[in-house]
């Protein structure tokens, strides 16, 4: 009985052993990698934006409940927070780290300028005359607050009479109509303005049809006015003023119609915005 009650510890403390054994397979799943999302991050002065640090095993496998510590190369450019929202703090780049279990992951982060604000915004040129169908090409530009001009910016084209003038969102506008019409460049919510007159195609001459035509006494023939602008197209809808040189010869009525009234030759004028044009006419 001796002997039995001796062995009795010894036996306990194998199976302890084993038990501490079996303990020690359980170790946690050592870091092989940390991965950050964005590997790039652009920020402006005083915003945030925020870095994503993935933790993995050898297999690539996702570790989870591992501690980051992450770090800025330069807290004077950008700071990082403890769970990876970058602020910007000055102009420049700057590496930002996340550690875990001594492996790391570097990001590059660059800060840049907060842009200048729109202060006002001009059209060029700010006076356009157009004849029908013509076009010409507005430019607008903003300006900050100290009156220096600022690229990069998106326009917005817009007009308060669209009958009148066309706007494209390139900055083309297009005579459609007689009148006017007020152009608008709206740039970060801040507008600047051009007026716009539409003018009809101006009248370079008018020339009378059929040439030599000749009238009975007592009777009437027709003519007509043919009005043209500078490039010889013919323009139409325009006022025509005629008129006879000796209504005691020939009459002209403002439809053109000319009646013979005694033997002779008389000029008949046919006019339309200053210009004008004749026709000799003989009664027989």
């Amino acid at each position: 009985m001796r002997r039995l009650s001796r062995a009795v510890p010894l036996v306990v403390a194998v199976l302890l052993g084993s038990a501490c054994g079996v303990g020690d397979t359980h170790a946690p799943t050592p870091v092989e990698s940390v991965v950050l999302t964005p590997q790039a991050l652009q920020l402006m002065e005083g915003a945030a934006g925020a870095l994503v640090a993935e933790v993995r095993d050898a297999s690539g496998n996702v570790l989870t409940g591992r501690r980051l510590v992450w770090a800025s190369a330069n807290p004077a450019i950008a700071t990082v927070s403890n769970n990876g929202v970058v602020t910007g703090v000055s102009t420049g780049t700057v590496d930002i780290a996340a550690t875990a279990e001594g492996k790391s992951a570097v990001a590059s982060v660059t800060v840049v300028p907060v842009p200048p604000r729109v202060a006002s915004v001009r059209i060029a040129p700010d006076n356009v005359y157009l004849y029908i169908a013509a076009g010409d090409d507005l430019v607008a530009t903003p300006y900050d607050p100290n009156g220096v001009a600022i690229g990069g910016r998106t326009v917005v084209w817009t007009t308060n009479n669209a009958a009148v003038a066309s706007i494209s969102q390139t900055g083309r506008v297009t005579g459609l109509v007689p009148g006017t019409a007020v152009i608008t460049a709206v740039i970060d919510g801040v507008a600047g303005n051009a007026n716009v007159t539409v003018r009809l195609v101006p009248v370079a001459k008018v020339t009378i049809m059929p040439v030599g035509a000749s009238v009975g006494e007592g009777k009437s023939t027709k003519l007509v006015a043919r009005v043209t602008d500078a490039a010889g197209n013919e323009l139409t809808n325009r006022v025509v003023t005629w008129a006879s040189s000796n209504p005691g010869i020939a009459t002209v009525d403002q439809s053109g119609v000319v009646r013979g009234v005694r033997k002779g030759t008389v000029t008949i004028t046919a006019t339309s915005e200053g210009k004008f044009g004749t026709a000799s006419i003989r009664v027989s």
